[in-house]
């Protein structure tokens, strides 16, 4: 299976990461771009599971993380 991780900012997608070869390795690239976030200020967070991260930054925008599986670009 290969998945990756993207980036949705109020409702649209940004970006997507590198596509790795198993969940696990995209976990760790989650909980990396997570720990980044944490030194940040933020508002409030909504979902925290280890596939998907979602929260509001002091800006008020949303800014959701969530990792997919890459041929069918569904969430896990």
């Amino acid at each position: 299976m290969t998945v990756s991780i993207e980036k949705w900012f109020d409702g649209h997608k940004c970006w997507e990461t590198t596509a790795v070869s198993s969940v696990v390795a995209a976990r760790q690239q989650l909980q990396s771009i997570k720990s980044e976030i944490m030194q940040s200020k933020i508002y409030c967070v909504f979902k925290d599971t280890p596939n998907e991260f979602f929260y509001r930054n002091e800006n008020a925008r949303d800014i959701k993380y969530r990792i997919v599986k890459y041929f069918t670009k569904q969430p896990l």
